[in-house]
């Protein structure tokens, strides 16, 4: 989980917090321990059904609210950390 401060969880999610959550996730559900934050989840094994497991996951782990479409439009984890850290701080204004 990522730790709350006065403003709530979902407001201090940085891409620096988020990163190692979301690569703990997508390694797992992918079983590739060696998986980078430049590889792209589909082209490492992922499908559609493996983006809703690791959604919802990194969704409980964080607080955030992921829309389905997020995996599929930022699908590295470098794209998807920096589409998370904005719903992150939409969610926080």
């Amino acid at each position: 989980m990522i730790p709350e401060t006065d403003s709530g969880a979902s407001g201090t999610c940085s891409p620096e917090q988020l990163m190692p959550v979301v690569l703990q996730a997508w390694r797992r559900a992918l079983r590739d321990p060696e998986l980078d934050a430049t590889d792209d989840f589909f082209a490492a094994g992922g499908d559609s059904l493996l983006a809703d497991q690791v959604m919802l996951e990194i969704s409980a782990s964080t607080g955030i609210q992921i829309p389905v479409a997020t995996l599929f439009i930022s699908p590295t984890a470098t794209e998807f950390v920096r589409a998370l850290a904005e719903l992150a701080s939409a969610a926080g204004d």
